[in-house]
């Protein structure tokens, strides 16, 4: 069920506009995590400062507060990542410092007003010469299963009823340090990602490791999540390390992509992008992806060389989502990343999206397009001056250019649509500063000043009061977007 104050499809008509309407900006170091409790009344964030900070969402309508409502500063390390025990008000945090905390948020809502009465752990665990990198955490009839895993490796399910692990694997250490992981929704297996682009597959039934595939860039995965936008139980979307802001869906029972999401031909004015400015999309696939994005074997026992380098990677060049929301009800994706941009994926119609926030002035709006490619569904983002031509398929089916399975439909989403959530109202999105494409100038402050200065680190969409995106980053800055 949708938390109050928002129905499904409130989502499915939603188009955040890029407008600021909050900058909290508390916290005293990069903030690694941002979660949203299941009912949406608050959100927490954990940084490197030290602290576990609880933010009211209700207050961002009524009373715009930069102030959060509760700070926890009981781990004594750097707070790399949290996670809400499901369907309750209780964090789970983890420290560097080899702590992991659980504690719950006494908090009371009466009417139009909350009390958040303290923070108080319940749970504590410390774990001797490791420390947890990334945590989940699930509920059963019978368990309360909190799941991390360790710099060492290691994946635990502990029952936080009994404080003893229910099960436990061991990673092979030449496959990279864990750095994501995600669960199943039925609670059967666990995926996770490494900074050497190697996922797992694990059977918590049987304790059986059942597959282990590697992305072809070997770049890191920085989040995995159950992909809610197909039937079935066995796909997550990955957020890969590279310069094409990739987000990429995989089948799990195969290791085999099939659904990818990126930027293509060089976005400019910081964005950095993926290509060269004068090269044909065509041409810049090519390059890219030309190989295709086929799941390969993970590295060999005793190999640690370099890795084969990220998609289109030169150095310095990181251009990666680190953080994506997922809306099966509202049918779209927000990605937040190194470019320091916003971006809105519309999952069923991908010329309808559009970047929420983080184009500078001179910058000019990018088009968005769906091709298939290598086989496998293709949703990019590309500069205007470029344009897609439909090529034919070889006689063995392998594409020669970029075809696109539901007609050419690119266009481009500032200029020419009438429902495009950037015109509406004379183009109010600060994304429109300063660009010319039909939507005029928006009269909102400089994208310059209401961007991130750093790394977006995470982002979530809150359905209360009303649908927001909040993001987190590593200049120690929460902004809240509608």
């Amino acid at each position: 069920a949708a938390p109050p104050g928002s129905t499904p499809s409130d989502l499915k008509s939603w188009r955040p506009e890029g407008t600021l309407i909050a900058h909290l900006s508390e916290h005293r170091g990069p903030i690694n995590a941002l979660k949203l409790s299941a009912d949406h009344a608050f959100f927490a964030t954990a940084s490197d400062d030290g602290t576990v900070k609880v933010w009211d969402t209700q207050r961002l309508e009524r009373n715009v507060t930069n102030r959060s409502r509760l700070t926890y500063v009981g781990h004594g390390g750097k707070v790399k990542s949290l996670a809400f025990c499901e369907n309750t008000h209780s964090i789970a945090s983890i420290s560097d410092n080899g702590s992991i905390h659980v504690s719950r948020v006494e908090y009371m809502s009466t009417g139009n007003s909350s009390r958040y009465m303290g923070y108080h752990p319940v749970r504590r665990l410390e774990l001797e010469d490791d420390y947890a990198t990334v945590v989940e955490h699930y509920e059963t009839e019978t368990e309360s299963m909190l799941v991390y895993a360790t710099a060492k490796g290691t994946i635990t399910g502990l029952d936080l009823r009994t404080m003893k692990p229910a099960w436990t694997f061991t990673n092979p250490p030449h496959h990279g340090s864990i750095t994501a992981l995600a669960l199943d929704r039925r609670r059967t297996w666990v995926t996770t990602g490494s900074h050497r682009g190697v996922m797992s597959l694990w059977d918590v039934r049987f304790g059986l490791r059942l597959k282990a595939w590697g992305h072809p860039s070997r770049g890191r995965i920085h989040k995995l999540a159950p992909f809610v936008g197909k039937g079935g139980n066995k796909f997550v979307s990955a957020a890969v390390e590279g310069r094409t802001n990739e987000v990429s869906v995989w089948d799990v029972e195969e290791g085999e992509c099939t659904d990818v999401w990126c930027v293509v031909a060089g976005t400019s004015g910081g964005g950095g992008g993926g290509g060269r400015g004068g090269a044909d999309v065509e041409e810049e696939m090519n390059r890219l992806y030309g190989s295709g994005l086929k799941g390969v074997p993970p590295p060999e026992l005793g190999d640690f060389g370099a890795s084969a380098g990220t998609i289109g990677m030169a150095e310095g060049s990181d251009q990666s989502v680190r953080g994506f929301a997922t809306s099966a009800e509202g049918g779209f994706m927000v990605t937040g990343g190194t470019d320091r941009k916003i971006r809105f994926w519309d999952m069923g119609a991908v010329e309808g999206s559009y970047v929420v926030c983080g184009l500078e002035g001179e910058e000019a709006a990018p088009r968005y397009s769906a091709h298939s490619f290598q086989n496998i569904n293709f949703n990019l983002e590309y500069t205007p001056s470029h344009h897609f031509s439909s090529a034919p398929t070889s006689g063995s089916g392998t594409p020669v250019g970029l075809s696109s399975p539901r007609g050419s439909r690119s266009r481009n989403t500032t200029a020419s649509s009438s429902t495009s959530p950037q015109l509406q109202g004379g183009g109010k999105s600060s994304s429109n500063t300063g660009t010319s494409g039909g939507g005029g100038t928006a009269m909102v402050a400089s994208p310059t000043v209401t961007r991130h200065l750093d790394a977006i680190t995470d982002v979530v969409v809150t359905q209360v009061p009303y649908p927001m995106v909040v993001s987190c980053g590593r200049d120690g800055v929460v902004k809240v977007w509608k």
